[in-house]
Protein backbone atom coordinates (compact mmCIF):
# COMPACT_ATOMS: atom_id res chain seq x y z
CA UNK A 1 0.00 0.00 0.00
CA UNK A 2 1.87 3.49 -0.88
CA UNK A 3 1.41 6.39 1.55
CA UNK A 4 0.78 9.68 0.22
CA UNK A 5 1.02 12.72 2.23
CA UNK A 6 -1.32 15.14 2.17
CA UNK A 7 -0.31 18.49 1.73
CA UNK A 8 -1.96 19.19 5.33
CA UNK A 9 -0.24 16.10 6.75
CA UNK A 10 2.74 17.13 5.65
CA UNK A 11 2.47 20.74 7.42
CA UNK A 12 1.13 18.93 10.28
CA UNK A 13 4.80 16.45 10.01
CA UNK A 14 6.62 20.07 9.29
CA UNK A 15 5.31 21.67 12.71
CA UNK A 16 6.18 19.37 14.98
CA UNK A 17 9.73 18.84 13.60
CA UNK A 18 9.76 22.33 13.72
CA UNK A 19 8.61 21.84 17.69
CA UNK A 20 10.92 19.47 18.52
CA UNK A 21 13.74 21.33 17.05
CA UNK A 22 12.62 24.76 18.85
CA UNK A 23 12.85 22.52 22.42
CA UNK A 24 16.04 20.97 21.55
CA UNK A 25 17.69 24.20 21.27
CA UNK A 26 16.13 25.67 24.05
CA UNK A 27 17.02 22.68 26.55
CA UNK A 28 20.13 22.01 25.04
CA UNK A 29 19.81 18.61 24.33
CA UNK A 30 19.25 16.36 21.56
CA UNK A 31 16.76 12.74 21.49
CA UNK A 32 14.17 14.44 24.18
CA UNK A 33 11.65 12.13 22.69
CA UNK A 34 12.54 8.46 20.70
CA UNK A 35 10.35 7.85 17.65
CA UNK A 36 9.91 4.81 19.48
CA UNK A 37 8.48 6.08 22.37
CA UNK A 38 4.54 5.30 22.85
CA UNK A 39 2.25 8.22 22.63
CA UNK A 40 1.43 8.04 26.09
CA UNK A 41 5.08 8.38 27.54
CA UNK A 42 5.83 11.35 24.84
CA UNK A 43 3.07 13.27 26.33
CA UNK A 44 4.49 12.51 29.91
CA UNK A 45 8.16 13.50 28.96
CA UNK A 46 6.99 16.61 27.46
CA UNK A 47 4.72 17.85 30.30
CA UNK A 48 8.13 17.08 32.72
CA UNK A 49 9.93 19.15 29.92
CA UNK A 50 7.79 22.06 29.80
CA UNK A 51 7.62 21.91 33.74
CA UNK A 52 11.63 22.41 33.62
CA UNK A 53 11.20 25.19 30.91
CA UNK A 54 8.64 27.25 32.29
CA UNK A 55 11.75 28.02 35.25
CA UNK A 56 13.25 29.58 32.02
CA UNK A 57 11.72 31.12 29.30
CA UNK A 58 8.48 33.61 28.43
CA UNK A 59 5.13 31.73 28.92
CA UNK A 60 4.70 32.94 24.57
CA UNK A 61 7.75 30.47 23.33
CA UNK A 62 6.49 27.66 25.57
CA UNK A 63 3.18 28.06 24.31
CA UNK A 64 4.17 27.70 20.75
CA UNK A 65 6.65 25.17 21.16
CA UNK A 66 4.27 23.26 23.21
CA UNK A 67 1.57 24.02 20.35
CA UNK A 68 3.40 22.71 17.93
CA UNK A 69 4.18 19.14 19.95
CA UNK A 70 0.31 18.27 20.56
CA UNK A 71 0.78 14.60 19.35
CA UNK A 72 -2.78 15.05 18.06
CA UNK A 73 -2.18 16.20 14.36
CA UNK A 74 -5.22 18.17 14.68
CA UNK A 75 -4.49 20.19 17.69
CA UNK A 76 -0.96 21.64 16.61
CA UNK A 77 -0.53 24.95 15.91
CA UNK A 78 -0.47 25.97 12.31
CA UNK A 79 1.59 28.22 10.82
CA UNK A 80 -1.01 31.62 10.71
CA UNK A 81 -1.17 30.63 14.55
CA UNK A 82 2.32 30.57 15.37
CA UNK A 83 3.07 33.87 13.45
CA UNK A 84 0.02 35.62 15.33
CA UNK A 85 1.29 35.16 18.56
CA UNK A 86 4.99 35.76 17.58
CA UNK A 87 3.74 39.59 16.10
CA UNK A 88 1.64 39.80 19.36
CA UNK A 89 4.63 39.18 21.44
CA UNK A 90 7.24 41.70 19.44
CA UNK A 91 4.26 44.00 19.48
CA UNK A 92 4.56 44.44 23.22
CA UNK A 93 8.44 44.56 23.18
CA UNK A 94 8.35 47.05 20.32
CA UNK A 95 5.29 49.54 22.17
CA UNK A 96 7.65 49.34 25.59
Amino acid sequence: MEHILTKESSYLADSWSLGLTMLEICMLGSRIISPYDSVQLIEENLQKIKKEASKRYQEILLEIIFGLLKTDPAQRLKASAVKTKLEESFKEILVS
